[in-house]
């Protein structure tokens, strides 16, 4: 089952028309490039003012971001995509999704991204198995959850045992002074990835009869509101924001983190940010990329500013599934065009792109749609998640989890191995 994309070509057209006239009325002066020796967010640490205001809340995260290696479980080629390139350097299908990843990063221009990530996705292990029987009535199917290391990364994810993470958490508090803060905002897939980190942890973390009831109602997903939870070492918070412009909390947090008088204190450690859907789903395709062009217009020098001072991860959505396979169609040629959008403002400053997950997605959707192929429609593992139009299953989201752990526990678990991305 191939992957399609199809395309408005006029919408297409229109998407990079726009991007190119609003970049008159967005850039203002010379555009300064980054320096690649050294990242906004590592020159953002020596401010004597930044020092002054909480030293303390300057830990590990802040190394593990500064690492390209580390940042590539999460944004494929953060060391650069001709290094990717690099990795299969006879293959021409490799390397032409690569190519064409990397003219949309630099000039957005209305290309689809996702077909791209759909090659990709084709480069790691399969997760199951059909052997057909020889009165081709007869099927077996062997599912398998390989933690396979990513085609796109030359390290891989260390596996935290329950005690890995207990002292991982407790020595984050111990140097800091306080409990680590990570905050999801967004729509419904932000609050699906709050589910399985609490679920990869949960072993981890002391719970009383209020919190462990808070929990079950994470799990349950029925939360479509702002909601919290507190524990001795995490203190998380969903905030409710589908449309990141029309929701006040989330409008009003964002400002009063990138105020001039915000307090490193008073910032989470890590901010993941996952929008995009709602206006994919409900509006048609130039008024849902005129509707998100506009909001992260209007958030885009917010969200930079909180990246100089925590880490910001910007969840990229994943395409949707019907039925099995992957139709394309008007829902998901609108969240390719968060690409450019994302790509467009973002890629100067110190927002990491999430892009990886996408990946593990796309896989997802391609095996439920050959299992499905393959005689399996009503019986494919639950925890792919193969009936929800709108989520990834459970596999990928717990993988996703991990690379959030191994970035915080990369460098607090004291021991260096190059194997791990994050050490």
């Amino acid at each position: 089952m191939t992957l399609i994309m199809p395309r408005d070509a006029v919408a297409r057209v229109m998407v990079a028309f726009l991007i190119s006239g609003c970049a008159l009325l967005v850039i203002t002066g010379n555009r300064t490039r980054p320096d690649k020796s050294k990242s906004l967010l590592s020159r953002s640490l020596t401010d004597d003012s930044l020092h002054e205001r909480n030293t303390k809340r300057l830990w590990q995260l802040r190394d593990a971001a500064s690492s390209c290696q580390c940042r590539s479980l999460f944004t494929i080629g953060a060391c650069g995509l001709e290094e990717v390139e690099m990795m299969k350097p006879k293959d021409h299908i490799w390397r032409s999704a690569l190519r064409s990843m990397a003219g949309i990063r630099k000039n957005p221009k209305g290309e689809s991204y996702v077909d791209a990530l759909k090659t990709l996705s084709r480069y790691r292990p399969q997760n199951f198995r059909v052997e057909m029987g020889t009165n081709k009535t007869s099927r077996t199917a062997e599912i398998t959850h390989p933690d396979a290391q990513l085609p796109f990364t030359r390290c891989s994810e260390h596996k935290y045992s329950p005690s890995d993470i207990r002292s991982c958490l407790e020595n984050i508090k111990n140097k800091t002074g306080e409990s680590l803060k990570i905050v999801f905002m967004g729509d419904s897939r932000a609050r699906y990835l709050m589910k399985y980190f609490f679920k990869s942890i949960e072993l981890s973390i002391d719970k009383d009869f209020i919190n462990g009831k808070k929990l079950r109602e994470l799990y349950s997903i029925r939360i479509r509101n702002d909601w919290n939870i507190s524990f001795a070492t995490v203190q998380s918070s969903l905030v409710w924001a589908p449309y990141l412009d029309e929701f006040q909390l989330a409008s009003e947090t964002l400002r009063s983190w990138c105020s001039d008088s915000a307090m490193l204190k008073d910032l989470p450690d890590i901010l993941l940010v996952s929008y995009g859907t709602w206006p994919a789903n409900f509006k048609g395709n130039l008024l849902a990329f005129a509707d998100s062009f506009h909001a992260v217009q209007l958030f885009k020098d917010c969200f930079t500013k909180i990246s100089e001072k925590s880490i910001v991860l910007w969840l990229m959505p994943e395409p949707v599934k019907t039925k099995h396979s992957v139709i394309g169609g008007t829902k998901n040629a609108q969240l390719d065009f968060m690409h450019d959008i994302v790509w467009y403002f973002f890629r100067n400053s110190n927002v990491i792109i999430w892009d990886t997950r996408e990946v593990l997605a796309i896989m997802e959707i391609i095996e439920c749609s050959e299992l499905g192929s393959a005689g399996y429609r009503f019986n494919s593992p639950e925890d792919w998640n193969c009936w929800d139009e709108h989520h990834m299953g459970s596999w990928a989201n717990l993988r996703s989890a991990k690379m959030i752990l191994n970035f915080i526990c990369g460098n607090v678990r004291g021991k260096n191995d190059d194997q791990y991305c994050c050490n």
